[in-house]
């Protein structure tokens, strides 16, 4: 069974945890964490390419530290490992999708590390975001500059009250996000 995260559950009793949608409308200029009100621990689905090119996954791993310092439950963890793979060889295709929609729908939010992005990671922002004006989920990308040409225009794209997407040029610059 799966649950919806604190911030939703507060989100949709209209308490305490609730997030302003203001905070996310416009151009993207903002960093990309500095939107989580990081007084709220949140369940977040960290999303990246498991099969594709996991060329930046050093990013994932240090988006992951990052949320993980602050309180936060990463539901997916065990992705950011190298022999993913192999610990997951036993699981069904099917076990996978109906376990990570199960996650999907019990996240505060999606942060997507998309640069080596794959079907997978798209449809997962897309899940999110699809659902977002009922749910109040949200979904935040990033990806490497010098690999722009290879990312999905619907990513780079990206334009919607609940997300935003950050163009990134080095970890240091990424730490002046975090």
């Amino acid at each position: 069974t799966w649950r919806r995260g604190p911030v939703a559950q507060a989100r949709a009793r209209g308490t305490s945890g609730e997030h302003h949608p203001e905070r996310f409308i416009g151009a993207f200029p903002d960093p990309i964490l500095r939107f989580l009100d990081l007084s709220d621990s949140m369940r977040i689905y960290l999303a990246c390419t498991v099969r594709g090119d996991r060329g930046t996954i050093f990013v994932a791993r240090h988006i992951h530290d990052h949320l993980v310092d602050r309180g936060h439950q990463v539901l997916t963890s065990h992705l950011l490992r190298d022999d993913v793979d192999e610990v997951e060889r036993n699981v069904s295709n099917r076990d996978v999708f109906l376990r990570d929609l199960a996650w999907l729908d019990s996240a505060d939010m999606v942060v997507a590390e998309a640069s080596g992005s794959t079907f997978g990671v798209g449809f997962e922002v897309g899940y999110i975001l699809g659902r977002a004006a009922a749910t109040g989920q949200r979904a935040y990308v990033v990806y490497q500059a010098d690999r722009r040409d290879t990312v999905s225009r619907m990513i780079s794209g990206l334009s919607h009250a609940q997300g935003a997407v950050l163009e990134y040029t080095s970890l240091t610059e990424i730490d002046a996000f975090l």
